[in-house]
Protein backbone atom coordinates (compact mmCIF):
# COMPACT_ATOMS: atom_id res chain seq x y z
CA UNK A 1 0.00 0.00 0.00
CA UNK A 2 1.25 3.45 -1.10
CA UNK A 3 0.03 4.89 2.32
CA UNK A 4 2.06 2.65 4.43
CA UNK A 5 5.30 2.92 2.55
CA UNK A 6 4.88 6.52 2.64
CA UNK A 7 4.56 6.81 6.97
CA UNK A 8 7.00 3.88 7.50
CA UNK A 9 9.56 6.67 5.32
CA UNK A 10 8.32 9.22 7.54
CA UNK A 11 8.84 7.45 10.71
CA UNK A 12 11.50 9.72 12.89
CA UNK A 13 12.36 6.38 14.72
CA UNK A 14 13.53 4.75 11.37
CA UNK A 15 17.23 4.66 11.06
CA UNK A 16 18.48 6.59 7.81
CA UNK A 17 19.87 3.40 6.70
CA UNK A 18 16.48 1.53 5.70
CA UNK A 19 15.54 1.94 2.72
CA UNK A 20 11.80 1.64 2.23
CA UNK A 21 10.66 0.56 -1.44
CA UNK A 22 6.79 -0.71 -2.53
CA UNK A 23 6.17 -3.42 -4.48
CA UNK A 24 2.71 -2.76 -6.84
CA UNK A 25 1.38 -5.87 -7.97
CA UNK A 26 -2.67 -6.24 -9.28
CA UNK A 27 -2.92 -9.71 -9.16
CA UNK A 28 -1.32 -12.99 -6.86
CA UNK A 29 0.31 -15.02 -8.93
CA UNK A 30 3.87 -16.59 -8.74
CA UNK A 31 4.98 -13.99 -12.17
CA UNK A 32 3.12 -10.94 -10.96
CA UNK A 33 4.88 -10.93 -7.95
CA UNK A 34 8.27 -12.45 -9.08
CA UNK A 35 7.81 -9.20 -11.67
CA UNK A 36 6.56 -6.97 -8.97
CA UNK A 37 9.85 -7.37 -6.57
CA UNK A 38 12.05 -7.08 -9.50
CA UNK A 39 10.68 -3.34 -10.40
CA UNK A 40 10.80 -2.02 -6.51
CA UNK A 41 9.92 1.26 -6.48
CA UNK A 42 9.85 4.53 -4.40
CA UNK A 43 6.94 5.13 -2.44
CA UNK A 44 5.08 8.26 -3.95
CA UNK A 45 3.76 11.00 -2.08
CA UNK A 46 1.32 12.08 -5.03
CA UNK A 47 -0.21 8.81 -4.45
CA UNK A 48 0.29 8.26 -0.52
CA UNK A 49 -2.04 11.92 -0.42
CA UNK A 50 -5.40 10.66 -3.26
CA UNK A 51 -5.20 7.58 -0.70
CA UNK A 52 -5.63 10.28 2.36
CA UNK A 53 -8.39 11.97 0.06
CA UNK A 54 -10.02 8.68 -1.12
CA UNK A 55 -10.16 7.61 2.93
CA UNK A 56 -11.70 10.82 4.02
CA UNK A 57 -14.35 10.83 0.82
CA UNK A 58 -15.53 7.32 1.71
CA UNK A 59 -15.61 8.27 5.33
CA UNK A 60 -17.80 11.61 4.49
CA UNK A 61 -20.04 9.48 1.86
CA UNK A 62 -20.61 6.52 3.70
CA UNK A 63 -21.71 8.79 6.85
CA UNK A 64 -23.81 10.94 4.49
CA UNK A 65 -25.58 7.97 2.63
CA UNK A 66 -25.70 5.91 5.55
CA UNK A 67 -27.70 8.64 7.46
CA UNK A 68 -29.73 9.44 4.32
CA UNK A 69 -30.81 5.43 3.42
CA UNK A 70 -31.89 4.93 7.65
CA UNK A 71 -34.16 8.11 7.30
CA UNK A 72 -35.50 6.73 4.51
CA UNK A 73 -35.59 3.36 3.89
CA UNK A 74 -35.28 2.03 7.43
CA UNK A 75 -38.98 1.40 7.05
CA UNK A 76 -39.01 -0.77 3.78
CA UNK A 77 -36.39 -2.54 5.72
CA UNK A 78 -37.88 -3.61 8.36
CA UNK A 79 -41.04 -4.67 6.58
CA UNK A 80 -39.20 -6.44 4.30
CA UNK A 81 -36.29 -8.22 5.49
CA UNK A 82 -36.16 -7.80 9.13
CA UNK A 83 -38.18 -5.99 12.51
CA UNK A 84 -34.78 -5.50 14.17
CA UNK A 85 -32.83 -3.71 11.19
CA UNK A 86 -31.89 -0.23 13.00
CA UNK A 87 -29.94 1.26 9.93
CA UNK A 88 -29.13 0.83 6.67
CA UNK A 89 -25.24 0.84 5.93
CA UNK A 90 -23.16 2.55 2.81
CA UNK A 91 -20.10 2.33 2.40
CA UNK A 92 -18.10 2.36 -0.96
CA UNK A 93 -15.87 -0.93 -0.52
CA UNK A 94 -19.45 -3.17 0.48
CA UNK A 95 -20.92 -2.62 -2.74
CA UNK A 96 -18.23 -3.89 -4.80
CA UNK A 97 -17.65 -6.54 -1.75
CA UNK A 98 -21.87 -7.22 -2.49
CA UNK A 99 -21.14 -7.46 -5.58
CA UNK A 100 -18.40 -10.64 -5.78
CA UNK A 101 -20.66 -12.09 -2.91
CA UNK A 102 -23.72 -12.01 -5.40
CA UNK A 103 -21.53 -13.33 -8.51
CA UNK A 104 -20.00 -16.37 -6.61
CA UNK A 105 -23.59 -17.23 -5.23
CA UNK A 106 -25.16 -16.94 -8.76
CA UNK A 107 -22.34 -19.21 -10.14
CA UNK A 108 -23.08 -21.62 -7.49
CA UNK A 109 -26.55 -21.58 -8.24
CA UNK A 110 -25.70 -22.12 -11.79
CA UNK A 111 -23.44 -25.19 -11.11
CA UNK A 112 -24.07 -27.75 -13.60
CA UNK A 113 -22.32 -31.18 -12.31
CA UNK A 114 -20.55 -33.45 -14.92
CA UNK A 115 -19.83 -36.96 -15.13
CA UNK A 116 -15.98 -37.65 -13.77
CA UNK A 117 -14.19 -40.60 -13.69
CA UNK A 118 -11.86 -41.99 -10.92
CA UNK A 119 -9.26 -44.04 -11.47
CA UNK A 120 -7.71 -46.94 -9.14
CA UNK A 121 -4.95 -49.04 -10.08
CA UNK A 122 -3.76 -52.07 -8.54
CA UNK A 123 0.02 -53.58 -9.55
CA UNK A 124 2.18 -55.77 -8.21
CA UNK A 125 5.78 -55.58 -8.84
CA UNK A 126 8.83 -57.41 -8.50
CA UNK A 127 10.17 -55.14 -5.76
CA UNK A 128 6.42 -55.48 -3.83
CA UNK A 129 5.61 -58.95 -4.02
CA UNK A 130 5.21 -59.23 -0.28
CA UNK A 131 3.63 -56.71 0.47
CA UNK A 132 0.57 -56.88 -1.59
CA UNK A 133 -0.27 -55.34 -4.87
CA UNK A 134 0.92 -51.73 -4.97
CA UNK A 135 -2.41 -49.17 -5.09
CA UNK A 136 -1.80 -46.48 -7.49
CA UNK A 137 -5.06 -44.14 -7.63
CA UNK A 138 -5.02 -40.93 -10.33
CA UNK A 139 -6.77 -37.87 -9.26
CA UNK A 140 -7.77 -35.12 -11.13
CA UNK A 141 -6.17 -31.48 -10.53
CA UNK A 142 -8.22 -29.67 -7.50
CA UNK A 143 -11.31 -28.36 -8.52
CA UNK A 144 -11.34 -29.48 -11.67
CA UNK A 145 -14.30 -32.13 -13.45
CA UNK A 146 -12.98 -34.40 -16.18
CA UNK A 147 -15.92 -34.78 -18.36
CA UNK A 148 -16.69 -38.32 -19.88
CA UNK A 149 -18.33 -39.05 -23.52
CA UNK A 150 -20.80 -41.84 -22.76
CA UNK A 151 -20.03 -43.74 -26.00
CA UNK A 152 -16.33 -44.25 -25.14
CA UNK A 153 -15.17 -47.55 -24.14
CA UNK A 154 -14.18 -48.14 -21.23
CA UNK A 155 -11.61 -51.58 -20.17
CA UNK A 156 -12.95 -53.14 -16.82
CA UNK A 157 -11.62 -55.52 -14.34
CA UNK A 158 -12.83 -59.40 -14.72
CA UNK A 159 -16.06 -59.67 -13.18
CA UNK A 160 -16.94 -55.63 -12.73
CA UNK A 161 -19.84 -54.06 -13.90
CA UNK A 162 -18.20 -50.74 -13.60
CA UNK A 163 -16.98 -48.72 -16.46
Amino acid sequence: EQKMAREMKANPNATPQKRVHRAQFSAITAEALRDAFGNLSEPDAALSRSVDARQELDLRVGVALTRLLTWKCVGLARKKFSATTKFISYGPCQTPALSFCVDRASDIEAFTPCEYWKVDVSAKTQQNQGDGPLKLRWLPPEGSAVPTNRGDTRTRDKGSNER
